[in-house]
């Protein structure tokens, strides 16, 4: 598969004819593997195609836009942030803690299972990549500034995640009939044969669901990888045809609810709300094409109501977990509780991680660290009460979802467009 993504990207440098075309296919890709293909590395360098591409578009940018303008705000924000992380590196160093913790090469199931200890926090070669990613992640949210400024190239960004994600989305739904008609991942074998590792090994039932991954590793990573798209289309940020609208969020939200991953429980229920809502307030489209979309959803739901109802029970302490909600609230746990060891600069980026982006970003960088990240990423008035409440949103959405990863992805960057000034 390496080599097929090398050769794609070759192809679309040779088939465009401007530069600006390979800057644009260049981020695309990112966007693309980022989401939806996290875990395929390059072949013979050991990096992953969101480090490749990131890497790529920097350089093609910079090629291109020699004297781009950099946003002073941003760009004192980002520089802060670096600041921040490089003094809680300095306290790592010159005293490190005496906590057990998890860092972000180890894994909370081993942990918890007792098949692996936590470890002794100290400065290591990990925390030196993650400040390497976060440069990167900076230097991205200074060029997506300058992007905000052109139509052009931000609804071509919007319409191929949109797409992207649509398609991974019956990918996903083709994914568990088949599963469910032939009583074995058909698709995760012809994976295997195509990219690759016993796939077909990894079939999961969680309740009376099937569960939903793709070439995302589990069910939580495909809901992930369909978050933006979703976003885009419920918030409006999308520009298409009504009964066109209409599918897409029906795929998104079916999708996210046959996945069998709580959050793309979660997810769907809140895009669906998100949709509703904005297009009653802006009046596009027809009360009973809406209600019937809801109708229609509703239904999806109540063939699978049981599972996440008793996910929900095992979240809420009320009987056994069934899913992994028990070793997430434990994660998140011990994550607040490293943040408050080491309130104001944390326990240093790389050293810990936990079972959501927020959390993990707190007890990683502290108070401020983690304050100067939001202003870096998120910029809107909040007087605007629909991007207040949706800013709510998604902080919740970060809070139970991602990993330390996460918050030097592309993934809050490309929520971030939700707040973008509205487009025609």
């Amino acid at each position: 598969m390496g080599y097929l993504v090398v050769s794609l990207f070759i192809f679309f440098v040779l088939y465009s004819k401007r530069f600006g075309n390979v800057l644009s296919k260049t981020l695309i890709l990112l966007c693309f593997f980022s989401l939806h293909f996290d875990l395929l590395e390059v072949p013979f360098i050991g990096i992953s195609f969101e480090e490749l591409f990131t890497v790529l578009f920097i350089m093609l940018v910079f090629i291109k836009y020699r004297f781009m303008r950099v946003p002073e705000r941003k760009l004192i924000i980002g520089l802060s942030l670096l600041l921040a992380i490089v003094v809680g590196f300095f306290f790592l160093i010159i005293d490190p803690p005496s906590t057990k913790v998890v860092g972000p090469t180890d894994s909370w199931d081993l942990v918890i299972y007792g098949l692996r200890s936590m470890r002794n926090a100290s400065f290591s070669s990990e925390n030196s990549k993650r400040l390497l990613r976060m440069i990167l992640y900076i230097i991205m949210i200074l060029i997506f500034a300058n992007l905000e400024k052109s139509d052009e190239v931000t609804n071509n960004i919007v319409k191929y995640v949109v797409n992207f994600g649509f398609v991974i989305s019956l990918i996903g739904l083709l994914e568990y009939v088949l599963t469910y008609l032939f009583g074995f991942n058909v698709l995760r074998g012809i994976f295997s044969l195509v990219f690759r590792g016993n796939y077909t090994e990894r079939l999961l039932i969680r309740g009376n669901l099937f569960s939903i991954s793709v070439l995302n590793g589990e069910p939580n990573g495909f809901a992930i990888g369909i978050l933006p798209g979703l976003m885009f289309v419920a918030n409006g940020f999308y520009k298409t045809k009504k009964h066109i609208e209409i599918i897409l969020i029906l795929a998104y939200c079916s999708a996210g609810v046959f996945s069998s991953s709580l959050a793309g429980f979660a997810l769907s229920l809140f895009g669906l709300f998100i949709f509703i809502t904005n297009r009653f307030i802006s009046k596009r489209s027809r009360q009973k094409v809406l209600m019937f979309s809801l109708a229609l959803f509703l239904v999806i739901i109540a063939i699978s109501s049981d599972y996440y109802f008793s996910r929900l029970a095992g979240l809420a302490g009320v009987r056994d977990a069934v899913g992994s909600e028990g070793i997430r609230t434990y994660s998140i746990k011990s994550a607040f509780q490293w943040f408050l060891e080491r309130p104001l600069f944390g326990m240093g980026l790389g050293t810990v991680n936990c079972h959501g982006a927020i959390p993990a970003l707190l007890a990683s960088t502290g108070i401020i660290g983690s304050i100067l990240w939001f202003l870096l990423t998120f910029s809107f008035d909040i007087k605007n009460w629909r991007k207040s409440v949706l800013f709510i949103i998604v902080l919740l959405f970060l809070s139970f979802l991602g990993t330390i990863g996460t918050t030097y992805s592309i993934l809050p960057i490309l929520l971030s467009m939700n707040f973008w000034s509205e487009r025609s």
